[in-house]
């Protein structure tokens, strides 16, 4: 075993002192963020078992261990609840296309990477999985990835700016934007309908790719004029 030189020996930190007011809040905030992922593990498998329609939030409550009114706190209602359910899978979801988009040698390898990852999520998230097949003939969540699916949007678009920004400096914001947007709603659209997971993220691959190496000329406000 390889001895630690004593000059990288770091001295030992005092422990930090915290005043007994943030020492509770930080408390309660943990505690909080712990009953609000067990209703939401709940309220998962009551989804998965019985489907959405036949959730009853007495029930829930009682099953995750807490009053009906804190669920209520926690997240207004049922239809808050459904939008925390669908937007903890989403969110885990944009992480593991993130870690995609790295994935690549390229960017475009890396873009393609992250299509499937997404394309695929019935596979790996049940929830997911059973908003989009309605096993049990409720599509009462389905509205939060179609027509109210702005929150999905944004989220997933700022992700993939950031991602071709890195890669096309010169291309706007703006039109990287756009790009973006397109890239996103089309993932949308061929996840609610799908097609055959390889055939549609080549297919939405093939339009990213157009879109970013044929951007507008130097007369239209979508790249920026490189000046000599």
């Amino acid at each position: 075993m390889t001895a630690l030189r004593p000059d990288l020996i770091a001295e030992p930190r005092p422990p930090e002192t915290r005043s007994p007011t943030t020492s509770t809040q930080t408390l309660r905030d943990e505690f909080r963020l712990k009953v609000r992922d067990r209703a939401l593990d709940t309220a998962a498998a009551a989804l998965l078992e019985q489907g959405w329609q036949q959730v009853r939030l007495a029930e829930l409550a009682r099953q995750a261990g807490i009053s009906r009114a804190t669920l209520h706190r926690l997240f207004g209602g049922k239809t808050g609840l459904a939008s925390a359910l669908v937007g903890r899978e989403v969110d885990r979801v944009l992480i593991e296309v993130a870690r995609a988009l790295d994935q690549g040698p390229t960017w475009e390898t890396g873009l393609l990477t992250a299509l499937r990852t997404a394309l695929r999520v019935r596979h790996h998230h049940p929830v997911l999985e059973a908003v989009l097949e309605s096993p049990h003939g409720d599509t009462g969540l389905l509205p939060l990835l179609t027509t109210r699916s702005a929150s999905i949007v944004s989220q997933a678009r700022r992700l993939l700016v950031r991602f071709l920004h890195e890669h096309h400096p010169r291309l706007t914001a703006t039109y990287l934007g756009d790009v973006a947007d397109t890239v996103v709603r089309a993932t949308l659209s061929h996840l609610v309908a799908p097609a055959p997971d390889e055939l549609a993220a080549e297919r939405v691959h093939r339009v990213a790719r157009h879109l970013v190496r044929t951007p507008p000329g130097p007369s239209t406000p979508g790249r920026v004029t490189m000046r000599g």
